[in-house]
């Protein structure tokens, strides 16, 4: 139809769709968030062909799983793994989607937020940053905040949008060896 995507690889029959108008909630910027914090692609012959996101808690994942389909009409499986569990979104269409928003590299050094952030919804970004902050956030007795990311470029950007967003960060490098 004319509000659905169909990808389909030439090499194989596998069909991947979503939306074709797909709006930036809050909710959608904190999937993005969560990705960032917790997910990996998947590559085949060099080509991104779907995510994982992998968490202890499968409530977290069926969160994400609900919004995926509610904003993006994506299908996607949650599977148990040895130590919790992993949502998979075996989707290039929306892999390609999501590389409009973070950087798509297998890397947890070189994750980044696209350039374009500024430019997308305050609520799209509000969401993003919660999504960092349930994926690799903590907050301790003094309710200061900490985010632990291994991307220094990532690190900067964060820092940038939260002083936009009027929350001044207090920077602080650690060696998490």
């Amino acid at each position: 139809t004319e509000d659905f995507v169909v990808y389909r690889a030439a090499d194989t029959v596998a069909l991947n769709g979503m939306k074709r108008r797909v709006t930036l909630p809050q909710e959608l910027g904190y999937f993005v968030g969560f990705f960032l914090a917790k997910g990996c692609v998947k590559f085949y012959s060099g080509i991104p062909t779907a995510i994982t996101i992998t968490q202890k808690n499968k409530k977290t994942l069926e969160k994400l799983q609900k919004i995926l389909f509610k904003e993006c009409s994506v299908y996607s499986v949650i599977n148990k793994t040895y130590d919790g569990y992993a949502l998979s979104v075996p989707n290039r269409t929306f892999v390609a989607f999501l590389s409009n928003f973070v950087s798509v590299t297998n890397e947890a050094p070189k994750m980044k937020l696209s350039p374009d952030v500024l430019t997308y919804s305050k609520d799209f970004v509000k969401g993003i940053i919660a999504g960092l902050l349930d994926g690799v956030g903590t907050i301790n007795a003094h309710g200061q905040i900490s985010l632990r990311i291994s991307s220094p470029e990532l690190i900067y950007q964060l820092s940038y949008v939260l002083q936009l967003l009027g929350y001044p960060p207090a920077m602080r490098f650690e060696d998490c060896k």
